[in-house]
């Protein structure tokens, strides 16, 4: 059975409504209305920590398949 995880992200107010934000560990790093260049940014300033993507006011929808492509692959144990 996998863990359950807490996948509710909390967008603050300041946040203007149909934004995207990039969220890492619990603080906003990046606003925008693009998803690719919030993430951009986001991964800019924190290449290896997890990142949450949130909208305000409408939900995003749920992605089936991502891939992603580096020309150098990292590795973790």
């Amino acid at each position: 059975m996998a863990p359950e995880t807490d996948n509710t992200v909390t967008v603050p107010g300041w946040v203007p409504d149909r934004k995207y934000v990039a969220i890492v560990h619990g603080t906003v790093v990046a606003v925008g209305d693009s998803v690719a260049k919030i993430v951009a940014e986001a991964l800019d300033k924190f290449r290896d920590e997890p990142i949450q993507v949130a909208r305000k006011g409408e939900p995003i929808r749920p992605v089936h398949y991502a891939f992603h492509a580096e020309s150098e692959p990292g590795c973790w144990k």
